[in-house]
């Protein structure tokens, strides 16, 4: 299986979801790779004219989920708390982070 995301800087991407991840992804012109548990994240830097065709996170209707089992420190993870980490009814923590490109993910630990 294989999700893709539009992002403005790779470099930026990176930087973020390395920590997020927990490994570093392979970055080649225009793209940058992830395998997690078998499952692909492709990143795509947009030319501009991409960018009138498709739509980067923010906000934007039909935006991505994703939700994430994250071992790492929270404080590492860049973004806006949407729903702080805290308890649920089965007992996992759970928290809704919004990341610097707008994808909303739900974050387990």
């Amino acid at each position: 299986m294989r999700a893709f995301f539009a992002v403005a800087n790779l470099e930026q991407a990176r930087a973020f979801y390395d920590v997020l991840l927990g490994q570093s992804g392979i970055l080649s012109p225009g793209r940058l790779a992830y395998v997690v548990e078998g499952f692909k994240l492709d990143f795509y830097q947009l030319t501009p004219e991409q960018s009138r065709e498709f739509q980067l996170g923010p906000g934007t209707p039909g935006g991505c989920g994703l939700c994430l089992n994250y071992r790492g420190p929270l404080e590492q993870l860049e973004g806006e708390w949407l729903r702080p980490m805290g308890p649920t009814e089965w007992g996992a923590r759970v928290g809704h982070l919004l990341d610097p490109f707008g994808y909303r993910w739900e974050i387990m630990g």
